[in-house]
């Protein structure tokens, strides 16, 4: 499987960041690279709620079923494909000071089966670098906007 991992710092309190990431609603806001993010069960939040999105990969189109587990307010909690891309995501928060460390990690199994590993380096892992990168930027500007001083 292939592996992402990126961390950024927020000058906002880990309360208030970790809740702005853990609420659904908002993860089209600043996760770049996915689209149709909603739930398909009742629960939203913690061990065993689950969120259906989709990816493109080199003009397709895949659906993936992720289910939450490892919830632990305030620190952190992983997203395992149950359907879909094999996949799994964790978010990592801790406390530096007045501000929040986000970590994001990812590992996946390209969706291409026998050359999934070279189109992963030729085209897949950059994007889903950069798109990782793009989106804690963009979960940075977003709550430092909200947050005073």
């Amino acid at each position: 499987m292939a592996r992402i991992e990126r961390s950024i710092e927020i000058r906002a309190p880990l309360e208030k960041v970790f809740d702005f990431v853990a609420d659904w609603r908002n993860k089209l806001r600043f996760f770049e690279g996915i689209y149709g993010w909603k739930p398909t069960t009742e629960k939203t939040r913690g061990d065993g709620a689950r969120f259906v999105y989709k990816v493109k990969v080199l003009g397709r189109e895949y659906e993936t079923e992720d289910e939450v587990s490892d919830f632990v307010e305030n620190r952190r909690w992983s997203c395992t494909s149950v359907r879909g891309v094999q996949s799994k995501h964790e978010w990592i928060f801790s406390r530096l000071d007045e501000k929040t460390i986000v970590i994001f990690l990812s590992e996946y199994k390209p969706p291409v089966p026998i050359l999934g590993v070279v189109l992963d380096v030729l085209f897949f892992k950059w994007r889903w670098q950069r798109n990782v990168e793009r989106s804690l930027q963009n979960l940075k500007k977003l709550l430092e906007e909200q947050t005073p001083g």
